[in-house]
């Protein structure tokens, strides 16, 4: 299920926090600061996510944000998000590799 969203960021006396606005569906408009993404070795490629609420969207309950449609809204969400990184990361070493075989 693809999830429509936007990076969010701001600055406070902490540092920066960053995380995301889900932009569409049931959850739109709740925006999530990202503190810690952990990615187990011993499972299945599973992750644990340490997220704390900035906006909730307006009428959903506590009962809402505990629930596994939640949970698979913020899944594809970094999924996506960690997707488009290591896209990134494999076109800029195929740019530099390039770059290096030219250079020689």
């Amino acid at each position: 299920m693809q999830v429509m969203y936007e990076p969010w960021a701001v600055k406070n006396e902490q540092g920066e926090l960053w995380g995301v606005k889900i932009k569409d569906g049931k959850f739109a408009e709740t925006v999530i600061s990202i503190n810690n993404v952990k990615l187990e070795d011993d499972t299945a490629g599973e992750a644990t996510l340490d997220f704390t609420f900035i906006n909730k969207t307006e009428g959903l309950t506590d009962d809402d944000f505990s629930s596994s449609s939640f949970n698979e809204t913020i899944s594809n969400v970094i999924n996506d998000i960690l997707n488009r990184a290591i896209e990134l990361y494999e076109n800029e070493n195929r740019k530099n590799d390039s770059t290096e075989s030219n250079s020689q």
